[in-house]
């Protein structure tokens, strides 16, 4: 039906008993059309027209991720830090990350010209990592002092890559020494 439309600018229509809108919508010259029909309701689509040459998409996974400082807490430590900053910054809900066995958030730097440059060279750096063990998933730890969300981010590979590295021995050896 966009089809019909591609060649025609401002136009309408009366066709059945509905009212057409179309226009070409700059700058990405996409297709709107607004239909109005007898009882009253509008429905929009929104399209765009084939284009002239193929767009080439590229997906280049990251590289590397350099963590700058790593602590470990016990998952009940953790939990009591979380919660006093989340209440002494006024409340609400804290959240964090669950991951192959592993509580955890990370801090990234700012994207200052040179972390935009290394992030081009596919590097991610993280400032510091915090995290605690706890195997099973909870979706919601209530403590006396407050309610910590916990978020499954499993099927992100950076952070299941990186809570297997947190749990090697290997790792845990360079970040104590």
């Amino acid at each position: 039906m966009l089809q019909n439309f591609v060649s025609l600018k401002n136009c309408s229509s009366f066709d059945d008993g509905m009212f057409v809108f179309c226009d070409m919508c700059a700058p990405f010259e996409a297709i709107l059309i607004m239909f109005r029909v007898d009882s009253g309701v509008t429905v929009i689509m929104v399209g765009y027209p084939q284009m002239a040459y193929e767009l080439e998409i590229a997906i280049e996974p990251w590289k590397k991720l350099v963590v700058h400082e790593v602590i470990e807490y016990g998952f009940e430590d953790l939990i009591r830090i979380l919660l006093s900053q989340s209440r002494a910054a006024g409340g609400g809900i804290a959240s964090m990350n669950w991951c192959n066995g592993l509580v955890f958030q990370h801090v990234t730097f700012p994207d200052t010209e040179s972390v935009i440059q290394e992030k081009m060279k596919g590097v991610i750096h993280y400032s510091s990592v915090v995290f605690a063990r706890k195997e099973k998933f909870e979706h919601q730890i209530v403590k006396e002092n407050g309610t910590l969300n916990l978020v499954d981010v499993s099927a992100n590979q950076i952070f299941y890559q990186l809570a297997d590295a947190l749990k090697s021995p290997q790792v845990k050896r360079s970040w104590q020494s």
